[in-house]
């Protein structure tokens, strides 16, 4: 059998640095892609914002005439909170897909950088909600914790995500501790037995989902450039 020389180590010692420099330079989510979010939430509001000005002033207008109660037409302000309801809602619910993209696309940069032969343990074998489980083979791999007050905020958004999803924001068949979950947010409160999103909460998860990616990017970063000194020595 041939024996490698110093020809053959060389190469692959220059594979493996450009591997984990190209590595290096990846992201698991384009900034850009958050900030298309961010320009996206703020259109919506203004929008909101407009509107609900506007059927405001065409109801005082009706007032203003000596309209009957019973003759004054409000289906614009109906029209306008529905939008509201489904704007908002998607919006927590496309920030946990972010999310969800995040953290597959960080455990497969993660275990590209380490190699699968060298890993403690594999993300099929971690028991748990998909979440869980990618949050744990973060960990585990990198050596780090994701800090709990980030990720707490990250559950409370996966639970609301997840109500929006299987039960369209009913609240009926919630248990006492999400309700209580739920008044403790800024922004998020239950109103006519559903889950009711404001713009202030939906900013509140943008903001802890660019804190949760800025520390595992710059966690898997360490890693890497760890990883990088050692093959150059």
């Amino acid at each position: 059998m041939k024996m490698p020389d110093d020809n053959d180590c060389d190469k692959d010692k220059f594979s493996r640095e450009m591997h984990l420099k190209a590595l290096l330079g990846d992201q698991a989510v384009d900034s850009f892609e958050l900030e298309l979010f961010e320009w996206y939430a703020k259109e919506t509001d203004d929008l909101l914002e407009k509107s609900l000005h506007e059927e405001i002033e065409y109801l005082n207008k009706q007032y203003g005439s000596g309209y009957d109660y019973e003759c004054i037409n409000d289906s614009g302000i109906m029209a306008v909170e529905y939008y509201a309801k489904r704007i908002r809602g998607s919006h927590a619910i496309y920030l946990t897909s972010l999310l969800e993209t995040f953290l597959k696309r960080s455990c497969s940069r993660l275990e590209c950088a380490i190699g699968t032969q060298n890993l403690p343990l594999s993300l099929s074998k971690i028991k748990g909600n998909q979440w869980e489980r990618k949050r744990k083979f973060l960990e585990e791999c990198g050596g780090f914790s994701v800090p709990d007050a980030i990720w707490s905020e990250v559950h409370a958004l996966i639970l609301i995500r997840n109500n929006l999803v299987h039960d369209n924001g009913e609240t009926c068949a919630l248990n006492e501790e999400f309700k209580i979950l739920i008044a403790s947010k800024i922004g998020v409160s239950i109103e006519r037995s559903e889950i009711a999103i404001e713009k202030e909460y939906i900013n509140h998860a943008f903001d802890v989902m660019k804190s949760l990616f800025g520390y595992i990017d710059e966690q898997i970063k360490g890693v890497i450039k760890n990883l990088s000194s050692s093959s150059s020595v």
